[in-house]
């Protein structure tokens, strides 16, 4: 077993107009207990407090770097400049109005093995009544992702692999994790989901990410189109419900039945019954 334990990690945190969630996502990281940590903030051009507030961290952190883009270039061309300049053998990412638990690269890092493309782990996920945690599988397929994300939105890997797949896709205006870890998972093989929650995502406040806008619905057509190649027949079926429940319209009975044994057919059954008894 290769010792791992002495690898520097960058944690990338990228950052938009949010500096009353950032310290929340900056202090997660600086209570780690993997002592080897990197910290690169990449601020997509803030037009608050943002940058006030990492000066305030870097006076008192010297392992933390700031990094900004002066117009809003988006989330992908954010991170992509954060693994550019990483220093880390490893990067592992955290959105601003997150929160890693302490010893979630610790964890991540002890569990990495390079058969796996990446590694992760379970979530919390912080609703304004509630906290509930998503059943995900111990193994990440190519096979299973083609049908929908089931990793979640974020990943220790090496980061010679992000570069190596190109970095995050910066035409697409959503679904650009999905889309890294598909390309991650074609190239590396399998990854590896750690069955223990060590983060919390934050689901309590308003943003960008609860809505179905038109560049979300846009982004996502786009990753079908970029991917549909190498999805079975199913596959397709399942991501163009998908793409159809986004959008809010109504399926046809045979479509959810046209995916029985695929561990699909419920969630979009149910989204059948309820667009039918009136309740979406």
């Amino acid at each position: 077993m290769t010792d791992r334990s002495g690898a520097l990690v960058t944690a990338i945190i990228t950052t938009h107009n949010r500096a009353d969630l950032l310290s929340r996502a900056i202090d997660s990281v600086l209570a780690q207990t993997y002592p080897h940590l990197e910290i690169i903030v990449v601020d997509d051009g803030s037009r608050d407090g943002t940058p006030e507030l990492v000066g305030r961290y870097r006076e008192k952190c010297e392992k933390l770097r700031y990094l900004r883009h002066d117009t809003p270039r988006g989330a992908c061309a954010a991170r992509n400049y954060g693994i550019r300049e990483a220093q880390g053998e490893f990067v592992a990412g955290l959105d601003d109005d997150d929160e890693w638990l302490p010893r979630r690269v610790e964890k991540l890092l002890e569990s990495f093995r390079d058969e796996y493309a990446y590694v992760c782990s379970r979530d919390w996920i912080v609703y304004s009544e509630r906290v509930e945690q998503r059943e995900k599988k111990r193994v990440i397929t190519l096979k299973e992702m083609l049908y929908r994300n089931v990793t979640g939105n974020q990943i220790l890997t090496r980061r010679e692999r992000l570069l190596a797949v190109g970095g995050f896709d910066e035409s697409l205006t959503s679904g650009q994790d999905y889309d890294m870890w598909l390309r991650l998972l074609e190239r590396y093989g399998s990854a590896r989901m750690l069955p223990e929650p060590l983060q919390k995502v934050y689901r309590d406040h308003l943003g960008e990410r609860l809505s179905v806008s038109r560049g979300k619905i846009k982004g996502d057509w786009r990753l079908y189109n970029k991917h549909k190649d190498k999805m079975t027949k199913r596959q397709r079926k399942v991501r163009l419900m998908e793409l159809k429940r986004l959008k809010g319209r109504s399926l046809r009975l045979s479509e959810p039945f046209s995916i029985v044994n695929t561990g699909h057919f419920l969630r979009y059954l149910r989204y059948y019954l309820r667009r039918r008894l009136g309740r979406v």
